[in-house]
């Protein structure tokens, strides 16, 4: 056997074993899609409660993790999440800001992390 069959064999072998292992991970991405997450948890719950929010919560996982809704006068939401960056919260407040009748107050804690995300 030459080098040149050789390679011509490895390299067949190495697709015939790649393949399958792609294939898994593409349907593993695929059927992730699917999967409740915790981003569209937070969406359906802002939007089912929008006609009551006085008070909406932004932030990172200070506010996230920090600041409990239940203990705040009235109706409160956090939408506070893990790593949000400050232009995430501007673009949710935005978003959101003339679909929540009844919003009086926004907490947006800014801790020394904010100033390092874009």
């Amino acid at each position: 056997m030459d080098l040149r069959t050789s390679l011509r064999t490895y390299v067949l072998r190495a697709a015939i074993f790649a393949l399958p292992v792609a294939l898994l991970f593409l349907g593993l991405e695929a059927l992730q899609r699917y999967l409740p997450g915790d981003y569209p948890a937070k969406k359906a719950g802002l939007e089912a409660r929008r006609g009551e929010i006085e008070t909406l919560i932004l932030g990172s996982s200070h506010s996230y993790m920090g600041i409990a809704p239940q203990a705040l006068h009235g109706e409160a939401y956090n939408l506070a999440f893990t790593a949000q960056t400050l232009y995430f919260d501007q673009f949710l407040l935005e978003k959101y800001l003339d679909s929540l009748p009844r919003l009086r107050r926004v907490i947006l804690p800014v801790s020394y992390i904010s100033y390092g995300a874009e």
